[in-house]
């Protein structure tokens, strides 16, 4: 398979996943955000990185899993 295609997945599905965890935590904790906030921004990219790594992960198994390495 094509690097490109799964560095794509992969970027969108952790921006796709991060956006989804961030929703249920302003659902279920209701903070309220405004503006730049500093901590904020380093949660979201933590989360972003998390779902990254991930995501990553996953691939990675799945990669070798049905093309076998």
């Amino acid at each position: 398979m094509n690097p490109y295609i799964i560095r794509a997945v992969n970027i969108f599905g952790a921006f796709g996943l991060s956006k989804v965890i961030t929703s249920k935590l302003q659902m279920e904790y209701n903070f309220f955000r405004s503006g730049f906030d500093l901590a904020n921004t380093i949660v979201d990219f933590g989360i972003f990185l998390g779902s990254y790594m991930l995501i990553n992960a996953l691939l990675t198994f799945v990669e070798k899993k049905a093309f076998g390495s």
